[in-house]
């Protein structure tokens, strides 16, 4: 799992196209793009980010409800 603090906005990396920021998983096409995308939030904040680097969806994160993937280093 990879945590990234900025902005007082804490994002989490839920597998390598999901990013977790607050209540909001953000869901890419390609690592870069994920990775582009909690970069921009660590360094700028979330709604700037939102357009700078589009994700494909995005959904609310319910409490426990969140499995990281296996296969992503963590």
């Amino acid at each position: 799992m990879s945590l990234l603090q900025g902005n007082d906005m804490v994002t989490m990396r839920i597998s390598p196209t999901e990013v977790q920021a607050g209540d909001i998983i953000y869901v890419f096409g390609q690592t870069a793009d994920a990775n582009a995308f909690q970069e921009c939030v660590a360094a700028v904040g979330v709604k700037y980010c939102e357009l700078e680097v589009p994700a494909l969806d995005k959904r609310y994160a319910q409490a426990g409800s969140v499995e990281l993937d296996a296969a992503f280093p963590q």
